[in-house]
């Protein structure tokens, strides 16, 4: 009876170290606090040379086709394009360097078989938002940038899930949905951006910090 139990410990261990060495863990919870705090710093930046509140409506953000509203000028295009990028470069260099610092102090590698496929899946989903943002942008269709962000942003959290952690399933969904009301109003583009990349993003890196990395 002793050796059964003995035996099925092994292989409950066994299955735990091949389940945890096929999942990428060493995303770090103060990665999603930092992108998520960029991105707030980000929102608020445009808000203040915009002179628009965050919970205001931002009218410029719409379709060419509606003659009622004028788009945005072109600098002021290239502004929010260029503060975009800014956000997403800078939140990814802290998710590099907070979580190649937390494969260090765990002992394992960052690009390991598991790292790669999760940021080559997420990178998968990210770029194709973006360029389906460009295809937006030379068609003059503004108001729904945000939301593909973000609801691109989100089903990469949903595929990366099964390589990482399962509460970024949770996460991926919440973009979604908020990419997709989004969508009805769009007005409120600037506080969605601040919602789903810079909230979020710290409520989940609060949770991923205090439940995983201090382990």
């Amino acid at each position: 009876m002793k050796n059964n139990e003995e035996q099925l410990k092994s292989l409950t261990d066994i299955r735990m170290m091949m389940e945890s060495s096929s999942r990428f863990t060493s995303l770090s919870g103060l990665s999603g606090i930092g992108a998520g705090v960029t991105a707030v710093i980000g929102s608020v930046f445009v808000s203040l040379s915009w002179n628009i509140g965050i919970f205001e409506k931002a009218q410029g953000i719409m379709n060419y086709t509606d003659n009622s509203i004028s788009p945005p000028e072109k600098g002021t295009l290239q502004f929010l394009i260029f503060t975009a990028l800014a956000v997403f470069t800078v939140a990814a260099i802290l998710a590099f360097f907070f979580s190649g610092r937390k494969a260090k102090s765990n002992d394992t590698k960052l690009m390991g078989n598991s790292g790669k496929k999760f940021i080559f899946n997420h990178s998968l989903f990210l770029l194709t938002g973006a360029i389906f943002s460009l295809v937006l942008i030379h068609y003059g269709i503004y108001f729904l940038i945000v939301p593909v962000l973000l609801i691109f942003f989100g089903l990469g959290l949903i595929s990366v899930s099964k390589f990482s952690f399962n509460i970024m399933r949770n996460l991926g969904i919440i973009e979604i949905l908020l990419g997709l009301t989004l969508c009805l109003i769009p007005q409120y583009a600037l506080l969605f951006f601040m919602l789903g990349f810079g909230i979020m993003n710290i409520v989940f890196g609060l949770i991923l910090h205090f439940n995983y990395d201090k382990k």
